[in-house]
């Protein structure tokens, strides 16, 4: 996993085209939290300042992160806050011992999301014996209906219904595909749901 980390610079410098005379990149992990990174952020613009002063009129006194790693991306911000720091925090504290490509994990995620928010329809199951004895015992008519007008290989890792109830497979490369990531961590935000 990619270490987590902004490129920290600021407004006045970048005005002044000297953004990356005291840019840098800053690992999150270095800090116990929003308020410890930011205080860091305050105190690296104040001693900016001191050693190499812009002009008289400019001062460094608003940050600019210019590029960002480790996390997702609608938690970046050019400009962010003590609160936008603290949400890329909450990512980190519940996402981040979560491998991006672990197909399980995030079908896990998707699963749970997808029941406690009343999605039921966008559930996506392994596609094995398990998952057609739950579904369709004793129903071999229903069975190949769903199959026959549905998109079904019986080789693909992944199964779900269709908008019309009929099986549809997907390869386990485009499972990710199917999953909005960025719905789920917004939602584990939100609701503090513990997955683990």
């Amino acid at each position: 996993m990619t270490t987590p980390k902004l490129f920290l610079t600021d407004y006045a410098s970048y005005n002044h085209g000297k953004q990356f005379e005291f840019g840098h990149w800053v690992e999150l992990d270095d800090f116990s939290g929003a308020d410890e990174f930011m205080q860091y952020v305050t105190d690296h613009l104040k001693e900016a300042d001191e050693k190499s002063p812009l002009d008289e009129y400019s001062i460094r006194e608003e940050p600019m992160f210019t590029d960002y790693e480790g996390f997702p991306r609608f938690l970046y911000g050019e400009s962010l806050g003590t609160r936008d720091v603290e949400k890329i925090y909450e990512y980190l504290e519940h996402f981040g011992d979560i491998d991006d490509e672990d197909d399980h994990e995030w079908l896990h995620l998707h699963n749970t999301y997808c029941r406690e928010t009343n999605r039921f329809d966008d559930e996506i199951y392994e596609n094995d014996e398990y998952f057609f004895e739950t579904f369709f015992q004793g129903s071999n008519f229903d069975l190949v209906q769903r199959i026959f007008f549905g998109d079904y290989n019986f080789s693909d890792e992944y199964v779900r219904f269709n908008g019309y109830a009929n099986l549809e497979t997907l390869h386990g490369r485009d499972l990710h595909d199917h999953i909005d990531k960025e719905a789920i961590i917004e939602w584990v935000l939100e609701e503090g749901y513990q997955y683990v």
